[in-house]
């Protein structure tokens, strides 16, 4: 049976969401989640779960104990209160129910479990924040042009800069490589390293872009997007898909020792 892959969603109250694609009407709010992530866990063998954004973050305890591996995904900024600092400008997309939500499931699954976790943009920031550590809240334009978004959108496949990876590290074990190509879509880094990790690649003009803990529990976070690289209808990266593999074969061994 393929491994369950719990991936959290994110929540936009956008009513021009439905109104533009003809599938809502004003005053709604809507789920999100990139389909990447579906085609990425399912291509490599899992099957993905969304975990919807609740009011009440504790009821999601109704099916964590079924999954086999969760998936911290891309999207709104943490409020830089969960790492306390004082906001540096006004935030648009802070969400408080999405932020307990996500530390609330987060520290869950790492005391309680040995589940795999997988962190992606957002969910290095979150992670790291979770083990103390500090974001920059805003890079400077001109002083990193490669890594946040530009005037005009991009493709999800555009290649952004090379990524340096640290030889003596899981992902260097998992992706085969000592450089990768990669995308790039965050306004925000690491600025300060949380404790029980360790920094596992890093960008040619020095940015933190990845992390993993310490332990032999697989929790692994990138600052890029290997669900948009990786399926083929994408640009079938061989790297990115080496990700996803390694972390639903982790869940799968995790599932087998469930069930003994």
């Amino acid at each position: 049976m393929r491994p369950l892959i719990g991936i959290t969603a994110k929540l936009s109250s956008d009513d021009c969401i439905g109104i533009h694609t003809n599938l809502g009407c004003k005053n709604q709010s809507w789920l999100l989640l990139a389909d990447d992530y579906i085609k990425s866990v399912e291509e490599m063998g899992g099957t993905p779960v969304v975990i919807p954004v609740l009011e009440d973050y504790k009821n999601i305890l109704g099916f964590v104990d079924n999954l086999d591996g969760v998936i911290f995904s891309g999207g709104n900024d943490l409020n830089p209160k969960y790492y306390n600092e004082e906001a540096e400008f006004e935030y648009k997309n802070l969400l408080e129910s999405l932020d307990k939500l996500e530390i609330y499931l987060y520290k869950k699954i790492l005391m309680e479990t040995d589940m795999p976790i997988l962190g992606i943009c957002r969910g290095l920031q979150l992670i790291n924040t979770v083990h103390g550590g500090k974001l920059y809240q805003e890079m400077r334009m001109g002083e990193y042009p490669k890594h946040t978004y530009s005037a005009e959108p991009v493709s999800k496949s555009f290649i952004a800069h090379m990524v340096s990876i640290e030889e003596n590290s899981l992902l260097h074990k998992i992706v085969k490589g000592k450089s990768i190509k990669t995308n790039s879509f965050h306004h925000q880094s690491i600025k300060v390293l949380g404790k029980g990790l360790k920094v596992n690649a890093i960008s040619e003009d020095g940015i933190i872009e990845g992390i993993e803990g310490i332990d032999d529990r697989f929790l692994l976070a990138v600052q890029w997007h290997p669900e948009m690289l990786a399926p083929k209808e994408s640009i079938n990266d061989i790297y990115s898909r080496r990700i996803f593999e390694y972390f639903i074969k982790e869940s799968e061994n995790f599932s087998n020792k469930k069930k003994k």
